[in-house]
């Protein structure tokens, strides 16, 4: 098997990234930063890093360490990634269960580039690593194969989270759907609790991976003075043909607070509030039970990409009690009589 080189330093990969990344670098640093209230600041989550799906040549690659840093040494205070867990036990930074979109921009193709100069698997074959899920390999493995910026590798959670400590950033950690993350999230924190500073908070989708988490963390903390990260539960605005394992909380639905306190009274969850999906009806008919719950928990809300993603509705949602709002920060999060009258 391919052998990954050993983690390169953050500062090291920068130096290496495109003129483009260092020109949109400036932009965020200089143009975007500057304008933002305090308060906004502080609740703005930079979704994967400072990228943008739109944007993926002018940004450094998703869930790495440039992105984070990029982002982090710019003046933004909370980074988001997705994290998985690897066939030997390893937590490495990465949002789709293989890695064929990293590699190719795509999910069609079917050969990889190892990193050492190893041929291509053929086409078609089943063995391809990036087809493989990452649950299935080991770690050295998944960080040999050349990615679309092949200057950059997948990063490991406990790498982010240094660098997080090196330039005062906060890593929101989302557990992905691999058995027993949300346990190895736990056993790395309190095995190595100098981390803790540099994390903003813990959420899933996966109700098995918080209580994994939660409950090693209880167990783990309790021969040490350490304080468990916020968790937060991902939930989905109802949809037709959602997943059954995605959980919804409708805010229009007459039963909703209900719902919220039955999930905030789970003592094996132990969850401290809610991610919501972004919905405009959160601006309008739901405004009243969302400032409810902001009073009564710790509330975030995200949003696919192509959603409303501008400092408009993050600013009125902040006014409205959210604690953490994600971005993509797109060149236009600003309008222009925004800008102005900042």
């Amino acid at each position: 098997a391919p052998q990954a080189a050993a983690f390169p330093d953050a500062m090291t990969i920068a130096e290496k990234l495109p003129p483009s990344h260092a020109a949109e670098a400036t932009w965020l640093a200089d143009e975007l930063v500057p304008r933002l209230p305090e308060n906004l600041l502080q609740r703005l989550v930079a979704h994967r890093g400072f990228h943008c799906p739109r944007m993926s040549d002018e940004r450094p690659l998703e869930c790495t360490g440039p992105a984070l840093k990029m982002a982090w040494e710019a003046g933004l205070k909370l980074c988001e990634c997705d994290v998985r867990l690897t066939s030997d036990g390893e937590l490495l930074l990465l949002h789709d269960e293989t890695l064929e979109r990293l590699m190719t921009g795509s999910e069609a193709s079917t050969s990889a580039s190892p990193r050492d100069g190893s041929p291509t698997d053929s086409p078609g074959s089943t063995d391809s690593p990036k087809l493989c899920p990452a649950r299935e390999s080991p770690a050295h493995e998944l960080q040999a194969y050349e990615l679309m910026q092949p200057e950059v590798q997948l990063s490991r959670l406990e790498d982010a989270l240094e660098t997080g400590l090196a330039t005062g950033g906060l890593l929101v950690i989302e557990l992905k759907d691999d058995p027993g993350v949300g346990k190895a999230v736990a056993q790395l924190l309190c095995g190595r609790p100098e981390l803790l500073p540099a994390v903003g908070l813990v959420m899933s989708f996966e109700v098995d991976e918080l209580v994994g988490f939660t409950t090693e963390f209880r167990q783990l903390q309790l021969n040490q003075v350490i304080a468990r990260p916020l968790v937060l539960l991902l939930t989905c605005v109802p949809a037709k043909g959602l997943e059954p394992q995605y959980q919804t909380l409708d805010l229009s639905c007459p039963g909703v607070l209900q719902k919220a306190e039955d999930f905030l009274s789970c003592k094996d969850m132990g969850i401290d509030g809610f991610y919501v999906e972004w919905t405009p009806e959160l601006l309008g008919e739901q405004r009243e039970t969302f400032e409810y719950l902001c009073k009564r928990c710790t509330m975030g809300v995200w949003q696919h990409f192509g959603q409303t993603d501008s400092y408009r509705e993050a600013t009125e949602l902040v006014k409205m009690g959210a604690a953490f709002c994600n971005t993509d920060l797109p060149r236009d999060f600003f309008a222009d009589s925004y800008l102005k009258a900042l």
